[in-house]
Parts: C-alpha cells; structure tokens; sequence
C-alpha cells in the first residue's frame, strides 16, 4: 500500500466518523424533539402539529441514511449536504425551543441551568472522541426498526 493509498483511506475513514457523529446528532435531536413537540400537540397548540410532522420526515430521512451507511463505506456528497441542512434546522428548532424554556422559567422564578445547547445535549455522554460501536449499534438498530 503506497502513501497515497494509505491517505485516501485515513481520509475516507474520518469522513464516515463525521458522518456518523452527523447522523448521531440528528437522530438524537429527533427523538427528543418529537417527544417535547408531541406534547405540545397534545395541549392543543397547532403549531406544534406541522413541527412534529417536519421532524417526523427529518427522523425518517436519518433513519434510512444510517441504514445505507451500514451498505456503503461513506454516503455520497448529496446526502452529506442535506444531513448538514437539517442539522441546521433542528438546532434552529431547538435553540428556539430552549428560549421559550428559558423565558417561561424566567417568568416563573425558575432556574435555567439545565438547559443546554444543541452541541452538548445531543453528544455521546463519554464524548466525540470516544464514540463506540455500542451507539452505532443502537442507531442502526433503530432506523431498522422503523
């Protein structure tokens, strides 16, 4: 295995990782998202109903995503942007949701500590650095059952 070889595949490896880590955090945020926005619903606000619909699609589009990862070595640079995108949207999602936390905390007296942002809330509890097979195992698991 010449240099070059072994570059391009060190560079193929730390693609997959991060695509991983972008569908980690995705499906993570969905799943929380969904479970906050669901009760909303079912207090009756109507915005809640097209969030929870967006963030159901968002679910199932990572969900197939992570099941093509276990085919392929890498997804292609189409999926990869659109992962990205809706990365963005659902930390717009959330840090909306959050603010809304803070202020009707606010309103109440309440303490905000617990409330995170959307790099730390949706991370492996032992870190990036450390991300196993065992959570890879869950996510796929998962998206197979849906």
């Amino acid at each position: 295995m010449g240099l070059l070889d072994w570059f391009l595949k060190r560079v193929d490896g730390r693609l997959r990782l991060s695509q991983i880590r972008i569908l980690y955090q995705n499906r993570e945020a969905v799943e929380y998202l969904q479970g906050q926005f669901r009760t909303l619903r079912d207090a009756g606000f109507p915005q809640s109903f097209e969030i929870v619909s967006t963030v159901g699609a968002i679910g199932e589009f990572v969900d197939t995503k992570i099941v093509d990862l276990t085919i392929d070595r890498k997804l292609d640079e189409v999926s990869s942007k659109e992962l990205l995108e809706m990365n963005r949207a659902l930390k717009n999602l959330y840090s909306g949701f959050i603010e809304g936390q803070r202020k009707a905390r606010a309103f109440r007296g309440a303490s905000s500590g617990d409330l995170v942002d959307f790099a730390q809330r949706f991370k492996p509890a032992a870190g990036w650095e450390t991300l196993s097979d065992t959570e890879w195992d869950r996510m796929v698991s998962l998206a197979l059952r849906k």
